[in-house]
């Protein structure tokens, strides 16, 4: 706890909890970050759940995935600023755990999926067009486990017991 305490008192957490501009702004790099990784996720997801539009190769979603990580690294910047701003109180907030939960859980989702649909560079999985009902399952758990992480994120504003340390 004496850690928590420690980033709660730093000046950038001062600056985020107390300034009119701090957390506003974290916020919207946190939703710019979410939209690039949920937007393609889920758009990726769709595609493979149920298997439309057809003319949409899941090769041409490689770039996108790379976009996705980009768009990862700047919310988990943002996520990691906003964090510290409230340390201790989110530590013990069930949500922002939950958050986390499937955040993590998502991303392994995410990863086996890709994995499923492409295979490694050393073992290609040949591109037949038709998906896998273990694809289909796994990607309708994606939009699940992404969407409660958006719907857990933001409900952690309303949950928020504020702990002193």
């Amino acid at each position: 706890m004496k850690f928590l305490g420690w980033l709660y008192d730093l000046s950038l957490s001062a600056w985020i909890r107390e300034s009119d501009w701090g957390h506003p702004i974290m916020l919207c790099f946190h939703a710019i970050g979410m939209a690039m990784v949920v937007g393609v996720v889920t758009t990726l997801a769709i595609r493979v759940a149920l298997d439309w539009p057809k003319g949409l190769l899941v090769e041409s979603f490689s770039g996108l995935l790379r976009l996705a990580r980009w768009g990862f690294l700047v919310n988990l910047a943002s996520g990691v600023v906003l964090f510290v701003a409230n340390a201790p109180s989110l530590t013990l907030n069930f949500t922002f755990q939950l958050k986390i939960a499937l955040i993590a859980t998502g991303g392994l989702a995410v990863w086996a999926l890709w994995r499923l649909l492409i295979g490694t560079p050393e073992k290609p999985v040949p591109q037949t067009g038709i998906f896998t009902l273990q694809a289909k399952l796994l990607s309708w758990l994606i939009i699940v486990f992404w969407l409660g992480a958006i719907v857990s994120g933001r409900y952690i504003a309303y949950t928020l017991q504020k702990v002193f340390v």
